[in-house]
């Protein structure tokens, strides 16, 4: 597997405010911050598609670290090293 390329900060953040600061699986509240597992309220920008490589907005969905949920874990199938496509119509807080 080759490594994987993050978004730019800009695009993370136009999805934090387009989600309205929700997990868009699971509508947890998040901190715009904290991107940390270990901070409350933690979150990472998901590739969508599964290609780190295409980093437009539409491929961009903000989801929770914490427990219990931990959204972009579930994401991954339980395994980051997974590149797993969700459409983004799987997410219901997509829009905030």
């Amino acid at each position: 597997m080759s490594k994987r390329e993050r978004f730019p900060e800009y695009i993370a953040q136009k999805a934090f405010k387009r989600q309205h600061g929700l997990c868009a699986m699971c509508g947890k509240t998040l901190v715009k911050s904290h991107r940390k597992p270990s901070l409350k309220g933690a979150w990472q920008p998901h590739h969508v598609n599964g290609d780190s490589k295409d980093h437009r907005l539409a491929n961009c969905a903000c989801l929770c670290l914490n427990p219990p949920e931990r959204c972009h874990l579930e994401a991954h199938d339980g395994d980051y090293g997974c590149d797993t496509i969700l459409a983004s119509t799987f997410f219901d807080y997509w829009n905030g």
